[in-house]
């Protein structure tokens, strides 16, 4: 102990440059260790040796430049039990006490840490109320039994004391109110942590989203949120959400907080509100009815009451006591108008009503006092937008949206396009993140799951004197479906291209259901810019009488610099994809092609007539994936001299007419996987018997339904 830690360094290189192999490792290391001042030869000058840390936090693995990182899981249903087997003792066997033992084992959620000292805890009692009770206090999130507190939640706490910022232990806190085992939206957290005023307001909203998911992935690094069932969410872990809660109700937390989510609960006690809490969630129970009286909670800024399907009213005195509320969600709910109570709410920032099915009033935006209010969220509720002048009672003229001066966040449902002045389209350019619904039927449709936001959706409408310019200056994404006049609408938008410019964001593009021929008339108007210069996606499904994607391609101006992804479906009259004229057209970018039930489709790309120059470039050299089917008249892909070095995956069905592929020893490395049915396969022309015998490795056969078929060879 008398020695300095230089000393102790120069001792321990000495020795362990003697061993020609050693391993080390470093158990529960909370900070990075300097192994030339520990004494430590590096693995890359003495290769002899391994070093193995166990750490909480990657980030203490990259600073230690950790050449391989392994995530450790928690045990398995089976593997839980085992070992809370090995702690609890024969007890847990009894049929009488069983079931509970079984889910006590449940609730530590695989952690091994958690499972020997509750285990531990319980072995020997033969009691079923003391196991009831045990089970109740982890559902509770109450550390009852003896040593969850300072065994596991102490120790685990140590992950969120270690977080250096304090925005971030708070935005960690906020992730315990939602129920057990939930899927967290990652965009959803994060606009809560902004409307509570966890990010730094004096950044930009793209600037906030992406310091949002940098907070996120802290997060998952600290072993504090883990990652979600689904893309772009995350989860806490039963026994962090635990420990979560435990450390909120605390009375000393900055952000003490009522949770009491998922549980079941039919009704709220008034009782269970205390003027210290500052976030009150209730979110997915089966209340019924809020207390019809004020509730003093002064300094609670969120209040979620999101997913209590039998929840149909709001007593006017209930949200009086919340003076400071910034978040109100009441998603999810059967609820049929909001109290004027509302208009109080000075400070609120979101307002979180869709799904509320019942929802068909609302005090009008022009008597609330929401200067503050950021996010509106009303899709899929019963309440209708009225017109400009319109004094119907519960209806407000969508104008007045226009009025909240910070809103920059809008997910609204309306039955026809609002008729906007041009001091409200200047207005409309403020809302940066949006989903406009708009139409009778109008739906977010799977096409564009990758564009969640600022998406606009028209359904039935007609299209012919509407003006749809205003909605797409800040859309990722356009659906048109079931609508009439779009030959007449896209006329409009290019008669307008001069001084209109272009819609910049536009990435995908989805037109279905439409008798309308998208292509311009003779001597008509066509776009004298590319209009959409960033499409990235187009999916044209059930169109009677589209031909050409260029015919509709040359109405708006597009040259398709950036597309990625063709998704054609049921077009009869379709002839071809592109025409390559003279100059060539490159679809540089273009990886993916699905086409299906285009009856007569007889090649994808139309070139030049004999005689006349072509652009020896390739039409599509990227292209990755080709799916085609149900098409009986197609007879080519492309020219006899041209492949497309990058093809991975082919899938043809119901081709019959098509005897070539585009496969030569140019991208015979690159191809994976070739699909089709057998008869078909036995048809195919080949250059030489070498190259069909290569191919045939990455043939996959499928019936008529695109199922694969069964090997002879595995049939018994």
């Amino acid at each position: 102990m008398e020695d300095s830690e230089e000393r102790i360094g120069i001792r321990l290189h000495k020795r362990l440059e003697k061993e020609k192999r050693f391993l080390l490792i470093l158990d529960d290391v909370w900070d990075a260790i300097d192994l030339d001042v520990l004494g430590v030869p590096r693995p890359e000058v003495h290769v002899g040796s391994k070093i193995i840390l166990t750490s909480r936090s990657l980030d203490v693995c990259r600073e230690m430049l950790t050449d391989i990182n392994i995530e450790v899981n928690a045990l398995n249903g089976e593997e839980a039990w085992e070992l809370f087997y090995q702690h609890a003792g024969q007890v847990v066997e009894a049929e009488n006490i069983k079931p509970f033992a079984e889910a006590v084992a449940k609730e530590c959620g695989g952690l091994p840490l958690a499972i020997t000292v509750v285990g531990a805890s319980m072995r020997g009692k033969s009691m079923v109320a003391l196991w009831k009770d045990a089970l109740n206090a982890l559902q509770r999130s109450v550390p009852l039994i003896k040593g969850i507190e300072d065994k596991v939640f102490n120790t685990l706490k140590w992950s969120y004391d270690s977080l250096q910022d304090e925005h971030i232990k708070s935005c960690f806190l906020f992730c315990c109110l939602y129920p057990e085992d939930s899927t967290i939206d990652v965009c959803e957290l994060v606009r809560y942590w902004f409307s509570e005023g966890l990010l730094d307001e004096c950044l930009n909203y793209e600037e906030l989203e992406n310091r949002g998911i940098a907070i996120v992935q802290s997060l998952r690094d600290s072993c504090l949120l883990e990652q979600g069932m689904l893309p772009n969410t995350v989860k806490l872990h039963d026994v962090v959400r635990d420990v979560c809660i435990w450390m909120v109700c605390s009375s000393q937390n900055e952000y003490r907080s009522l949770v009491r989510s998922g549980i079941g609960l039919t009704w709220i006690s008034e009782l269970d509100f205390l003027s210290s809490l500052k976030r009150v969630s209730f979110m997915n129970n089966k209340i019924e009815s809020l207390p019809d009286c004020t509730m003093k909670c002064p300094e609670a800024s969120t209040l979620l009451l999101s997913g209590n399907r039998n929840l149909e009213t709001i007593p006017g005195s209930f949200l009086q006591g919340f003076q400071s509320l910034r978040i109100l969600d009441l998603s999810g709910s059967k609820v049929k108008c909001l109290p004027s109570s509302l208009v109080k709410l000075g400070d609120l920032r979101a307002l979180l009503l869709h799904h509320c099915v019942s929802l068909t009033e609302i005090p009008p935006l022009e008597g609330l006092r929401l200067s503050n209010l950021e996010f509106l969220n009303l899709v899929d509720t019963a309440y209708k937008w009225g017109a400009r002048g319109d004094s119907v009672g519960g209806q407000t003229p969508f104008e007045e949206v226009m009025c909240l001066k910070k809103l920059f966040a809008l997910y609204v449902h309306m039955d026809s396009i609002p008729c906007l002045t041009s001091n409200d389209i200047n207005c409309s350019r403020r809302i940066k993140r949006f989903k406009l619904f708009i139409g009778e039927g109008a739906r977010m449709r799977d096409s564009v799951a990758d564009y969640d936001d600022n998406c606009v959706i028209l359904s039935r409408l007609s299209l012919s004197q509407e003006w749809i310019g205003w909605l797409l200056y800040n859309a990722a994404s356009l659906q048109i479906c079931f609508c009439g006049g779009l030959d007449q609408m896209f006329e409009k938008l290019a008669i307008n291209s001069t001084n209109l410019g272009c819609f910049a964001g536009l990435r995908s593009l989805n037109i279905s259901y439409s008798h309308s021929t998208l292509k311009p008339t003779p001597g008509g108007c066509i776009a004298t810019v590319d209009l959409v210069p960033n499409l990235e996606e187009i999916y044209l499904h059930s169109l009677s009488k589209l031909e050409s994607i260029s015919d509709f391609g040359d109405f708006l101006g597009l040259r398709f610099s950036r597309l990625r992804i063709i998704d054609i479906f049921s077009c009869p009259q379709l002839k071809h994809l592109f025409s390559v004229e003279g100059t060539g057209r490159t679809l540089v970018k273009l990886e993916e092609i699905r086409i299906e039930s285009c009856e007569m489709l007889k090649e994808l790309f139309e070139y030049p007539k004999s005689g006349q120059h072509l652009d020896t470039g390739l039409v599509a050299p990227n292209l990755q994936v080709l799916k085609l089917k149900n098409l009986p008249s197609l007879e080519t892909l492309c020219r006899r001299n041209e492949s497309w070095q990058h093809m991975q995956q082919l899938e043809l069905l119901n081709c019959n007419l098509l005897r070539k592929l585009p496969l030569t020893t140019q991208n015979e490395d690159s191809i994976k996987e070739v699909r089709g049915q057998q008869e078909w396969w036995n048809r195919l022309e080949w250059d030489n018997e070498d190259m069909k015998r290569r191919v045939q490795n990455h043939f996959i056969a499928i019936d008529r339904f695109g199922q694969v078929m069964e090997k002879a060879d595995s049939i018994i």
